[in-house]
C-alpha cells in the first residue's frame, strides 16, 4: 500500500473538486482546462493505486502488450 499515493490522490480530487465549483461560478475556458486536467491526474493517481495494490512487492509499472501495440 502506498501512503503517499493516497495522499496525493486526497489531494488531486479536493484540487479537482475546487476547480470543478469555480467552474460552475465562472464558467472560463481556462478553468475548464485545468480542471480537464486535474481530472486525468486524478484518474492517473487511482489507476497508479489500483496497481501498486495488486502488484508484487518491488515490480515496477509497465505498459500491457496491448498498450504497446496501439503505439506501434
Amino acid at each position: 500500500m502506498d501512503f503517499n499515493a493516497r495522499l496525493d490522490l486526497t489531494t488531486a480530487l479536493r484540487e479537482r473538486d475546487a476547480l470543478r465549483r469555480r467552474y460552475e461560478e465562472v464558467s472560463d475556458i481556462d478553468t475548464y482546462v485545468e480542471m480537464q486536467a486535474a481530472d486525468r491526474h486524478c484518474t492517473a493517481l487511482t489507476r497508479y493505486m489500483m496497481w501498486s495494490e495488486e502488484a508484487p512487492i518491488g515490480a515496477e509499472p509497465r505498459p500491457t502488450p496491448e498498450e504497446v501495440e496501439v503505439l506501434l
